[in-house]
Order: C-alpha cells, then sequence, then structure tokens
C-alpha cells in the first residue's frame, strides 16, 4: 500500500496552522496573551482527540 503524503496527519497539521496564520486577528494586542492560531490550534487538537471537553484536554495534556 503507498501512503499520500498529503493526506497524513502531519500535513493535514500543517495545512490547517497555515490556514490559521492567515486569519486576522482584530483583538486588542495589549489585552490578549494567547495568540489566536494558539487558541486555533488547542480547539484543532482537542478535537482530533475527541476530548468531551476542552478542560479535560487540559488536564490530559
Amino acid at each position: 500500500m503507498k501512503i499520500k503524503k498529503h493526506l497524513s496527519f502531519s500535513s493535514l497539521r500543517s495545512m490547517m496552522s497555515e490556514r490559521f496564520l492567515s486569519i486576522p486577528d482584530w483583538r486588542q494586542p495589549g489585552k490578549v496573551s494567547i495568540s489566536l492560531h494558539d487558541a486555533l490550534m488547542s480547539g484543532f487538537a482537542c478535537m482530533c482527540f475527541q476530548d468531551p471537553s476542552l478542560l479535560q484536554f487540559q488536564q490530559r495534556r
């Protein structure tokens, strides 16, 4: 069986990261401690690991 590199998880993660970086962050820089990219990547990870809540994902992490 030949594995297609563009269908791998690593490729999907890279594609999602690039897409998230292209989203403009309109929040006020002085009032934010977590970048929009990091927040979106955390949500993506939570969905991939299929944790029932973000709290359980963070506790397991």
